[in-house]
């Protein structure tokens, strides 16, 4: 997954059809970084081909904005 995420790291945000191109790899796509949490997308519409993908933030994980309102 790292190798995939570096072949479309530099061009980030971009669409979902241009990262299934720049990754072509047998086995890891760029919806399988979705699912496993390591890119992102706006749900506001529904997912196509041109919709844009980003790198997920650490910082942008729910879990952490609630521990930090419970003080942990």
């Amino acid at each position: 997954m790292t190798v995939a995420i570096d072949k479309i790291r530099h061009r980030l945000p971009v669409s979902l059809a241009a990262a299934t191109t720049l990754i072509k790899t047998g086995t890891v796509d760029p919806y399988i970084l979705l699912l496993a949490g390591h890119l992102c997308c706006s749900l506001d519409e529904p997912i196509s081909q041109e919709t844009l993908i980003e790198l997920k933030m650490e910082a942008d994980n729910g879990w952490f904005r609630i521990a930090q309102e419970q003080g942990f």
